[in-house]
């Protein structure tokens, strides 16, 4: 009909600037479980699932109506013009308060902002894989003992202060931290620091083996020299950490 042309015509006129619509999902993109790749993630409610799932068919429709996209998806990412939240964590790992639950062994898949832009320019000049989706994220996962102590020790490399990690929780904090988010969820709540206290408990990782052998992509920024960048774009910027 006169509708679909209209569509058709729109995502045309659009080709030649969108060429690659890059659906960089952020706050809960980990939550998505990737197809055909191997993922270890936890969905932690239907309300986030079903919106990164409406956001990836959307750029499917749009493949499938010609245009050239591909979808990226980041983890926890950090780095200069970081949000709010990741002061935020840096301020609670520097009083030693940020809370690890039971020995701290849950995986983290993060990624450094130099990295993800690289692999957006991969996807971005890569031919051939519109409508795929890739993970972007450091080379490994790390543990949230291996991030608390790195952020510690790049804290200290800047020049500040540092009190020991105090805040251990026992894994059945997190279980109730969780089913109190869903609950609250359920009816529209959003709370972020319990949603964040359930997560801890926790592996969340994803695997970019796909992105490397398909993209190209080699993260080349590691955890202490991306925190350490994070911690000193803070400090030129007037943050008090």
């Amino acid at each position: 009909g006169d509708g679909w042309v209209g569509k058709v015509q729109q995502l045309e006129a659009e080709r030649d600037s969108l060429r690659h619509a890059l659906d960089a999902q952020v706050a809960a993109v980990h939550e998505l479980e990737a197809k055909n790749q191997s993922l270890q993630v936890l969905l932690h409610t239907e309300q986030l699932a079903n919106k990164n799932a409406e956001a990836e068919l959307a750029v499917s429709d749009a493949v499938a109506a010609g245009l050239d996209a591909v979808i990226v998806r980041p983890p926890w990412f950090y780095g200069p013009f970081q949000p709010a939240r990741q002061t935020t964590f840096f301020r609670m790992v520097r009083a030693g308060k940020f809370p690890v639950i039971g020995r701290g062994d849950q995986r983290r898949s993060m990624v450094f902002v130099d990295n993800l832009v690289d692999g957006v320019l991969a996807a971005e000049r890569t031919p051939g894989i519109a409508g795929r989706g890739y993970w972007i994220a450091d080379r490994r996962p790390y543990t949230v003992t291996e991030i608390v102590e790195t952020v510690g020790r790049a804290l200290i490399d800047e020049g500040l202060s540092v009190e020991p990690p105090s805040t251990r929780l026992p894994t059945i904090a997190a279980r109730v931290a969780e089913t109190a988010d869903r609950v609250l969820q359920s009816v529209g709540i959003y709370q972020q620091q319990l949603h964040v206290l359930g997560e801890m408990g926790h592996t969340i990782a994803c695997d970019i083996s796909r992105s490397v052998d398909e993209l190209g992509y080699d993260p080349q920024v590691e955890l202490h020299e991306g925190m350490r960048r994070s911690i000193r774009w803070c400090l030129e910027n007037g943050l008090e950490l």
